[in-house]
């Protein structure tokens, strides 16, 4: 499962899959918005998350 978040500072996302035993976090990245990216729409910033 890919979640992804945007807020108007930075964007983050996680990679994780859910088993019988619980949920195993594959892969997570945040980073900061530029000054472009911080203009952008709030469903382009998920998008680019």
């Amino acid at each position: 499962v890919l979640t992804t978040d945007a807020s108007g500072i930075g964007i983050g996302g996680i990679l994780r899959q859910d088993t019988p035993n619980g949920t195993k976090i594959n892969y997570f990245k945040s980073r900061v918005l530029d000054d472009t990216e911080r203009k952008y729409d709030t469903i382009e910033q998920e998008a680019l998350a």
